[in-house]
């Protein structure tokens, strides 16, 4: 049984899926030509000067630089190394995605596990989200930790961008 599940079993959060299918508005991108490494799943994303043109944040916002959403995952992205990428499948430059601009979606986590209606802030060098607030973090003030948590994943419930 263990080849069918998995040594761990299946998972219930997967970075970059929704949680709640119905209850979540998405928006279309594109990945900036800066992004030579790509965008992965459960990324934060920002705008560029181009609409629909994000990018991840590398340090704090500058000018009229926005939180624009968070990359969504999907089943069609193919991966280009055999048997598989560490870490998912990016995103490069010039290929369209979804981000979630409100609805629950798994995302990575760093830190402690945050409680119920904590208040969200994303870390620019572990590149995950996190329930506490300090330098080098950027809050989300439209988002809030549902208090799932599964090892280093948890959901969190976007409420607007």
């Amino acid at each position: 049984m263990s080849l069918i599940h998995g040594k761990d079993g299946y998972k219930k959060l997967l970075v970059g899926y929704e949680t709640q299918v119905n209850d979540s508005l998405r928006r279309a991108y594109v990945v900036s030509q800066t992004q030579t490494d790509g965008i992965l799943p459960g990324d934060l994303l920002i705008t560029t000067s181009a609409p629909q043109v994000y990018a991840r944040p590398a340090a704090a916002l500058s000018g009229s630089q926005k939180i624009a959403g968070i990359a969504l995952a999907t089943n069609v992205l193919l991966d280009r190394v055999f048997p598989m990428t560490e870490g998912g499948v990016p995103f490069l430059p010039g290929i369209r995605g979804a981000a979630v601009i409100r609805g629950s979606i798994a995302v990575p986590l760093t830190g402690t596990a945050p409680l119920e209606g904590a208040a969200v802030n994303y870390d620019f060098t572990a590149k995950a989200y996190t329930g506490t607030a300090g330098a080098g973090t950027i809050a989300l003030p439209g988002a809030r930790f549902t208090g799932r948590v599964e090892g280093n994943v948890a959901e969190i419930y976007v409420q607007y961008i």
